[in-house]
């Protein structure tokens, strides 16, 4: 409904504000709404709009943030004649330097350090383990998720990094699976993405040593753990392991998903109307 109501005032008018009977700079003000969008996750429905510069800083930021694509994050970005204006932009190039192993991340990282150290912690977990620095982006891991427990406000992207990232650094060994699963065992602040983090943590427990990590994981996925072949199984030899009570129940929805998973996909019509 807004971006229909942003639309209206735009064909109106009215859709760019005057401030002391100053127009603002349009081509600015579309930048803004593509990276507010973008960084919600709905920059994909957000026109590029402006001087070239301008478009190209807003193709930058969907680049990043719509379609993954760091290349054209870069191609675009050569464009521009000044930094990150806004959150959204530092930690594009953030986390575009950091994902590349590159230390030119680490003065965008101290920018973000000084209003979200959740976020730079993250950030830096990125470029830890990108220079091959594993316990060192665990450390930089469990200060983020602890942060993240009560603090709100990091970019849902960085969340979403950060869970993946766990995951991807527990699998290196027993012992940091075990310190990854620990870590993700604290909820994010305002209930966000519960199922992402207890999965990540449930993956890990076959790393980490499956009957002593896995009840807490799969036990909190109760009782919508996701309905797919990798998740159930681990689900039925988890309970198998710890001798859970549950076992029974795991074992049939497992049977349950195979023989739903080995029927074939056929659309049923209805009768033609006489």
């Amino acid at each position: 409904m807004i971006l229909e109501i942003r639309d209206v005032a735009r064909q109106l008018g009215v859709a760019e504000p005057v401030v002391d009977g100053v127009k603002l700079d349009g081509s600015l003000l579309r930048t803004a709404l593509v990276s507010y969008y973008a960084a919600s996750g709905f920059g994909a429905n957000i026109t590029h709009d402006g001087t070239p510069a301008e478009r190209a800083r807003q193709q930058a930021i969907d680049a990043f943030y719509v379609r993954a694509n760091g290349q054209a994050v870069r191609e675009n970005w050569q464009q521009q004649t000044d930094g990150p204006r806004d959150p959204v932009e530092l930690a594009m190039l953030a986390m575009l330097e950091a994902t590349s192993g590159s230390d030119a991340a680490r003065p965008y990282i101290d920018r973000i350090r000084s209003y979200e150290p959740a976020e730079a912690d993250a950030i830096h977990a990125m470029l830890l383990v990108r220079q091959g620095k594993s316990d060192d982006a665990a450390t930089a891991l469990e200060s983020a998720l602890k942060q993240m427990g009560t603090d709100p406000w990091p970019l849902q992207l960085v969340k979403e990094r950060t869970i993946v990232l766990a995951g991807q650094l527990g699998m290196q060994s027993p012992a940091l699976a075990r310190r990854m699963i620990a870590a993700l065992n604290t909820p994010f602040a305002g209930g966000a993405l519960p199922e992402q983090r207890l999965t990540a943590a449930a993956l890990l427990t076959r790393t980490a040593g499956l009957a002593g990590t896995c009840a807490g994981p799969m036990h909190a996925l109760e009782p919508h753990t996701p309905w797919d072949s990798t998740m159930l199984t681990l689900r039925r030899d988890c309970y198998a392991a710890s001798a859970d009570p549950l076992l029974a129940v795991a074992e049939r929805d497992l049977a349950r998903f195979a023989e739903l998973d080995a029927q074939p996909f056929t659309a049923v019509l209805p009768p033609p109307a006489h």
